[in-house]
């Protein structure tokens, strides 16, 4: 997966989580989406140090 991909798939995750939070009052969904993001961002950012 590449940046750009990661990127869209973690906005589209953090965007869930304001929607779960705003209309279905959903903080532990919320959090498990947020969650997942930083995942996302974390595997990529320990996956790019591994090839340099």
């Amino acid at each position: 997966m590449d940046l750009e991909a990661i990127r869209y798939s973690a906005d589209e995750k953090l965007e869930s989580a304001m929607f779960e939070t705003r209309a279905n009052h959903n903080l532990k969904e919320a959090m498990r989406l947020v969650n997942s993001a930083i995942d996302e961002i974390g595997s990529y950012s320990e996956l790019n140090d591994l090839k340099q």
